[in-house]
């Protein structure tokens, strides 16, 4: 409990000096690049620091952030400094696992398809002032559009669904579901260009965990007493 305590408190704090919901492990290594490559945030975002899920759509947000997950941890590369960014993951041993796209912007335009009014597209937001958002738009178009569904009907009928209960279907064949956490465990939410909300929630969090180790505690303290007291009755037996 006390090593959870110290890993979501220094979560918090690491949040708290940065707008970003990206894991502080993951943004570690971005920091580093960032250094070596002597470029600013912006140069090299993660996706998920420029998705973020309409704050009407908080009912479909566990399934959404599940879906979107990978996506979100990914690092967007310019084609200016890609060879920059592969010669550096090269020779660099990350110690973590980091995914990027090479993006060229040049020749995208702006996504003007008619989508589906129960797409997952719209219930998102894209950044409007960065240099990747037809890139980034034309990319959620090709893969991630899915039909939220309210019902195992519809699920069972669209070929690319999802239900809000995490479960997804590509393909008209494939299908997936990972339950290995919470849905709405909004401490492992990672889009957004505003992390006020996860402050709250690991905070809260963090509350939980120290009322819980400070009952542990007690509770061995009592335990403890209660042993030497046992070890009292043992040694007097004898």
């Amino acid at each position: 409990l006390k090593t959870q305590e110290q890993e979501i408190q220094g979560e918090v704090n690491s949040l708290k000096g940065r707008k970003s919901n990206i894991p502080s492990k993951i943004l570690d290594v971005r920091a580093k690049m960032l250094e070596a490559l002597n470029v600013s945030e912006d140069t090299l975002p993660f996706v998920g620091e420029l998705i973020q899920i309409d704050e009407q759509e908080t009912a479909w947000a566990g399934a959404i952030e599940r879906l979107l997950h990978n996506f979100g941890l990914s690092i967007l590369v310019p084609e200016s400094l890609y060879n920059q960014v592969t010669h550096y993951v090269e020779r660099t041993n990350l110690k973590e696992r980091i995914v990027y796209f090479r993006v060229k912007t040049e020749g995208i335009s702006r996504h003007n398809e008619m989508i589906h009014k129960e797409s997952m597209l719209n219930k998102l937001k894209v950044k409007p002032d960065t240099h990747f958002y037809d890139w980034l738009m034309a990319e959620l178009s090709h893969r991630f559009n899915y039909i939220c569904t309210e019902t195992l009907i519809d699920f069972q009928r669209e070929p690319k669904a999802i239900t809000q209960n995490g479960q997804s279907k590509m393909g008209g064949q494939r299908h997936e579901k990972d339950d290995r956490y919470d849905i709405n465990d909004r401490s492992r939410y990672i889009l957004g260009w505003s992390n006020k909300e996860k402050i709250r929630v690991l905070t809260q969090k963090l509350h939980g965990v120290q009322s819980q180790g400070q009952a542990e505690f007690e509770n061995l303290l009592a335990l403890t007493q209660q042993q030497k007291d046992l070890e009292t009755q043992r040694d007097c037996c004898r």
